[in-house]
């Protein structure tokens, strides 16, 4: 619809550059795309990349809560054995410790149930990891003003 059109290009151009944004995978290639892209797509160099290893979850977190504007979060962060986190879990955290900015989930998993569950857990705006990164970060940035 045009008034839709009109209206997310009013919130395209109302988003502000220079933002704050924190990202979480445990993939290297899906860290590395994440931080070229942000940076290419969302109009900030204050973006930084955590999930190396499950010793980083605490970092992002405490980063996030710190000046995070944006907190994006793979669902299923993969370590091993008892190491593996969940997005959604993370999320929780954040909402209780305080977190007011946009928390975006990307999973492999966007069935009806899990969108819901993303929801539940406060998650503002979940993302297939099908879907190109720059549509992503554009409903991202909708999303956010």
């Amino acid at each position: 619809s045009v008034a839709t059109d009109a209206q997310r290009e009013a919130d395209l151009a109302a988003y502000p550059s220079g933002l704050h944004i924190y990202c979480i995978d445990d993939s290297e290639t899906a860290r590395r795309l994440l931080n070229y892209n942000m940076r290419l797509w969302a109009d900030t160099e204050n973006v930084r990349v955590f999930g190396k290893d499950v010793t980083e979850v605490a970092t992002f977190k405490d980063c996030v809560l710190e000046d995070g504007d944006i907190a994006f979060l793979d669902q299923h962060l993969e370590y091993g054995g008892d190491d593996n986190v969940y997005g959604t879990d993370i999320v929780e955290e954040l909402l209780e410790r305080g977190y007011k900015g946009l928390i975006c989930i990307r999973s492999d998993n966007v069935a009806e149930e899990d969108l819901a569950k993303y929801d539940a857990a406060g998650a503002h705006c979940a993302f297939g990891k099908d879907v190109a990164m720059r549509k992503v970060i554009e409903d991202m940035k909708v999303a956010y003003t």
